[in-house]
């Protein structure tokens, strides 16, 4: 497995991956991404296909998030066929090297209180639930549980 940047070229891949996992996200959708968060998203490659995917960004936080730079890990997702394989823990890996990279001292993201299993990859990586806080604007506004994890050097 091989982690790297995203490029261009990946947004295609990207959309049909989305489309594997469910997800609402079309070529377009990853290209305006790939442009606006590049240095932050990364994607997994196994066998020179893309296996999994990674968006960090530097957003305004939720209230209960506490540090001097906190960075949101925005999106980790796996094709269904590559997880249980150490692709999201690669992923995961990537992203904490992004944030002290750029002296980042707190990672967070929100996930729904009901995906069990990401709430268990995510403690297993070191996060904790720190509060809960509504993250999407519009019709699918929900509460999402919020998770932290230092990663001051």
């Amino acid at each position: 497995m091989v982690i790297r940047n995203v490029k261009q070229i990946d947004a295609e891949p990207l959309a049909e991956l989305a489309r594997k996992l469910g997800q609402p996200l079309d070529v377009s959708r990853f290209s305006q991404d790939i442009a606006a968060y590049v240095p932050g998203f990364y994607v997994a490659e196994s066998r020179d296909k893309i296996s999994g995917y990674l968006v960090m960004r530097f957003e305004p936080f939720p209230s209960c998030v506490h540090g001097k730079s906190p960075v949101q890990l925005w999106r980790i997702f796996v094709a269904p066929e590559h997880q249980g394989k150490g692709v999201a823990a690669g992923l995961m890996s990537q992203a904490f090297a992004y944030a002290r990279a750029r002296a980042h001292d707190v990672v967070w993201l929100g996930t729904s209180k009901n995906n069990a299993r990401a709430i268990a990859f995510y403690r297993k990586s070191g996060f904790n639930p720190i509060g809960v806080a509504e993250l999407h604007q519009g019709h699918d506004s929900h509460q999402d549980l919020i998770m932290s994890v230092s990663c001051a050097a």
